[in-house]
């Protein structure tokens, strides 16, 4: 099938195009094409989007379609992982069913590939994980998806967390996942060789939660970092949230990024509400270190907000940030587009000849408007058909 989008707002080139799409791939952009064979969609009013990347995701978390959730947790990051572990399965939260009410909503938005940490503990065990690999499976077609085996209440702190680790990436978790090994393992050193030993053994990358501010997340840090140079693993390790970026003094942070770049480690921010200790992206770029934006929660048990539009965590970033100019919304949008694509590796991903059509079409006039007002009338295509 052949697809000609007519007058469509190309952002890179500045201004309306058509785009021919013959089977699953961008063939040609032009001022003016007229294949004879091509079905015809008029573009005008739209602008011309890759999909939509979310690169730091936990739909078995999401409590979409559920009532409101009272919230009144401890105010401590420990209070709610305990409060999770405990209360999850009895409020009914089945990991399947809370990732296809998430997968749907992505596909609206036109999310199309998503970086998802499902949790592993004594007591969820592998349920999250078998739940989001049948997921998976049913949305192949449509969702690029990376699933990280995540030990959200710890790993060497936590008894027979190991195991199950090692049996969800044998079973199909593509990343082994970690969290703060001083402030909730309590025993940075055994945590961070387990991390490694578990991507060692399966030859996969990590994705490690790293919410410790200040000295003690650089202190963190630097034993991810040592660890990873000594395995080998140049340019397969990601450090989400990464608050000691945006906490530990200048020459402290400084010395944390050269050695960052220098193994092409990568983070992830989220810049969720009411935090204030998110790294600067430019800043990281400037020191040769590749961050994206991620979603994490949305809307679960630890925040009421967010929705799953990585458009609308674009806003959040630029808010974050404070970017008004129009090259500012776009560098925000790249986060959440690019910058994720090139985090899960993505192949053949853009909006120029060549590459994959998996693109969204979002009314309004050039990408900074999508990002400023967020419109909702938008057309998702995967591989050049439209799904949504």
């Amino acid at each position: 099938m052949s697809l000609l989008i007519q007058q469509v707002f190309h952002p890179a080139r500045g201004r309306a195009v058509d785009l021919l799409i013959r089977e699953g791939r961008i063939q040609a952009i032009g001022d003016q094409l007229d294949p004879p064979d091509a079905e015809r969609l008029d573009g005008r009013g739209y602008t011309l989007l890759p999909a939509l990347v979310d690169s730091h995701a936990h739909t078995d978390k999401a409590i979409f379609g559920h009532p409101w959730f009272h919230n009144e947790m401890g105010p401590n990051r420990v209070d709610r992982i305990t409060f999770e572990r405990e209360h999850r399965i009895p409020m009914g939260l089945d990991p399947y069913e809370q990732t296809r009410t998430m997968f749907e909503r992505f596909l609206g938005y036109g999310v199309l590939a998503v970086r998802n940490h499902i949790d592993i503990d004594p007591v969820q065990r592998l349920r999250g994980i078998e739940g989001v690999l049948r997921a998976k499976e049913e949305y192949k077609d449509r969702i690029d998806l990376e699933i990280v085996a995540f030990p959200q209440s710890g790993l060497a702190s936590m008894p027979g967390v190991y195991e199950l680790m090692d049996e969800a990436l044998a079973m199909g978790a593509d990343v082994v996942g970690g969290i703060d090994p001083c402030d909730i393992d309590r025993d940075p050193k055994t945590a961070v060789r387990m991390i490694f030993d578990l991507a060692d053994r399966h030859g996969k990358p990590v994705d490690l939660h790293l919410h410790e501010p200040g000295t003690l997340g650089a202190f963190s840090l630097s034993l991810i970092l040592e660890r990873a140079k000594a395995s080998g693993m140049e340019g397969q390790v990601t450090i989400s949230h990464a608050f000691c970026l945006g906490t530990a003094d200048e020459k402290l942070r400084r010395r944390l990024l050269e050695r960052m770049a220098a193994l092409r480690a990568g983070v992830v921010t989220c810049v969720q509400a009411g935090l204030t200790d998110y790294p600067d992206p430019k800043e990281l770029e400037a020191a040769g270190v590749a961050v994206a934006v991620g979603n994490d929660n949305g809307h679960d048990l630890w925040t009421p907000f967010g929705t799953g539009d990585m458009l609308e965590r674009a806003q959040f970033a630029a808010m974050k940030y404070g970017y008004r100019r129009d090259s500012d919304l776009d560098y925000a949008l790249s986060l959440c587009t690019d910058a994720g694509a090139r985090l899960m590796g993505l192949a053949d991903y853009g909006v120029e000849v060549g590459c994959s059509a998996n693109l969204l079409l979002v009314r309004g006039s050039c990408a900074a408007e999508c990002v400023a007002t967020l419109p909702q009338d938008r057309l998702v295509f995967r591989d050049g058909r439209r799904i949504r």
